[in-house]
């Protein structure tokens, strides 16, 4: 049976792959380690939360985002330890990659 073949575009070059190899990337993808936040990662929280918002803003490191920083540390230090938020960090190899999570909201919230 002849091996499939799919085109990759990877830094503007076409890189011709067997859809085999492809599954073999997928596979690695899989090795990533998730852990669940705890009080300990609220720094890397924190600070992921600026590049974020410093990248959906456009802003540049001259902007004073202390205020923020301040501020986020206290929500993640309450809803963490009130189980109002849930966080999960991505590791590769040991290096941060990235990061989500969830509010929970109680009551009556308006949303319109």
């Amino acid at each position: 049976m002849e091996q499939q073949q799919k085109e990759l575009r990877i830094g503007g070059k076409i890189d011709s792959k067997r859809l085999t190899d492809l599954e073999g990337e997928y596979v690695m993808a899989k090795n990533y380690k998730y852990k669940k936040a705890t009080i300990a990662d609220i720094d890397e929280l924190v600070k992921t939360r600026i590049i974020v918002l410093r990248a959906a803003n456009k802003l540049s490191n001259d902007v004073d985002m202390s205020l923020v920083e301040k501020e986020s540390y206290e929500y993640y230090k309450r809803a963490l330890e009130t189980g109002e938020y849930i966080a999960y960090l991505v590791y590769d190899n040991g290096a941060f990659v990235g990061a989500g999570g969830v509010s929970f909201l109680s009551g009556d919230v308006d949303i319109s």
